[in-house]
């Protein structure tokens, strides 16, 4: 069994918004970078390869200094020391893609939890406060395609 990569087109990426209950609002975006075919029987089993991108605003009280780039250390940390926020509201659009050069037209959806965590006195390069919101990739495929998880 072989993987063959295919090009594809994108027709619409949008960014998703949550606002919490902090005041804080997050906005993020699914980059799709690869997508992997491999024929089974009459059905096409599918992979994407993807990047999510964050960006966070706050209001002035939540913001502190400029720091660095988080190490492993403290994204692992977030359950022991973030502290919980609401997502009071959520804006998630879909993404379509197409597969080049006439194949089927794709959907996908960057879907995150009600809860964000702050990590507490962490600010990111620009002085924003540090959220970890979990999210996962919903994909909507036509009948004869498999997502591969």
């Amino acid at each position: 069994m072989s993987y063959v990569e295919v090009p594809f087109e994108v027709l619409k990426e949008q960014w998703n918004t949550y606002y919490l209950e902090d005041g804080a609002r997050i906005r993020a975006r699914v980059i799709l970078l690869k997508v992997i075919l491999e024929p089974v029987d009459d059905n096409v089993r599918l992979r994407l390869d993807a990047n999510n991108i964050i960006v966070v605003s706050a209001p002035p009280n939540l913001c502190g200094e400029a720091g660095s780039p988080l190490t492993m250390e403290e994204m692992l940390s977030f359950a022991r020391h973030g502290v919980a926020v609401k997502v009071l509201k959520a804006d998630e659009r879909y993404n379509v893609y197409k597969i080049l050069p006439r194949g089927p037209v794709f959907k996908t959806k960057l879907v995150a939890s009600d809860m964000a965590f702050r990590l507490v006195n962490r600010y990111d390069e620009d002085g924003q406060p540090v959220y970890l919101l979990g999210t996962t990739l919903a994909v909507m495929m036509p009948h004869n395609y498999h997502v591969l998880g």
